[in-house]
């Protein structure tokens, strides 16, 4: 593995409770969960964080669709000890995908799959048609020894009324990403510590899962991001680390993190050469300046 890059020691901002899922706002600002919050917060060059939307359960991850509005996963509610998640709350409001407008309005549009409860929606992305792909771990705590469920991956669309099952049987689906040319979906297997991939045949239509990389031993993948060749930035949780993937699925290079619950990284900025890195029991998000540019959100491509 070569030398990679170093994170910058300021930080963008702090004070969050356990943020994940950060997304870059068409207003230059940053989105993401709080995960023990329950709120969506969002901040600016200044770093001053404020909260765009209180949210019933626990957000999870967001994107931002076709139509402007922000949609999030949301697992329900978490537990919490020691400043991080713990499993499943009691009581619990269930799994659902959220759609928060921009005036902070929230609405649930997905709490089932053909009758079948949604557990633990953890992470999303758009596809080119404007449908979505998210994951569904269901619920399980990764920092005890005891067995996790299966988890799946669904296809969407974001006005509701058309929701199925694509992809299950992962150990912990986390993370997900399509790639640029939008033929390959690769999701995160966090217990494994391995990243799949699918071939997209059509909208919510996917091939068989092959081997897209393995990381590294106790480098358990969580959110990632793809930049605009290809390489994949995976953070990887409990292991204080980000891992840098070729575009061939080969591990490149390992980037230390100060928190070892590295949750999530998105590129952010004018250039897209930033990456917004969220570090969960410190409560903050950093920076790292990556030598290529971020992936544009198909969305975007498509709102000009």
């Amino acid at each position: 593995m070569g030398a990679e890059p170093q994170i910058e020691s300021r930080p963008l901002c702090t004070g969050l409770r356990f943020p994940e899922g950060p997304s870059a706002g068409a207003d230059g600002r940053v989105y993401l969960v709080e995960m023990l919050g329950r709120r969506i917060a969002r901040f600016g060059a200044d770093g001053v964080r404020e909260t765009f939307a209180p949210i019933d359960g626990s957000p999870a991850a967001t994107a931002w669709g076709p139509d402007g509005a922000l949609y999030v996963t949301n697992n329900g509610g978490l537990a919490e000890a020691d400043g991080a998640p713990a499993g499943k709350s009691d009581p619990n409001s269930g799994g659902s995908i959220d759609r928060v407008a921009l005036d902070g309005s929230v609405e649930r549009i997905y709490m089932e799959c053909d009758g079948v409860a949604l557990d633990a929606p953890n992470d999303l992305v758009f596809d080119p048609e404007g449908g979505f792909y998210f994951t569904d771990p269901e619920h399980g705590n990764l920092f005890d020894d005891g067995p996790m469920p299966k988890g799946h991956v669904y296809w969407a669309r974001p006005e509701g009324g058309e929701i199925r099952r694509v992809a299950t049987g992962y150990d912990s689906s986390n993370g997900i990403a399509i790639t640029d040319d939008a033929k390959t979906l690769l999701v995160a297997e966090t217990l494994t510590a391995r990243i799949w991939a699918h071939d997209i045949l059509g909208p919510g239509e996917l091939g068989p899962r092959r081997l897209h990389a393995q990381l590294p031993d106790g480098h358990l993948p969580d959110g990632m991001a793809l930049d605009a060749c290809g390489h994949l930035i995976v953070a990887a949780v409990t292991a204080g680390a980000l891992v840098h993937v070729g575009p061939d699925g080969e591990v490149l290079g390992r980037i230390p993190t100060a928190d070892a619950l590295v949750t999530n990284c998105c590129f952010v900025g004018p250039e897209r050469t930033t990456l917004a890195i969220t570090e969960g029991r410190l409560g903050r998000v950093v920076a790292l300046r990556w030598p290529r540019p971020g992936m544009v959100p198909f969305p975007e491509r498509t709102r000009g």
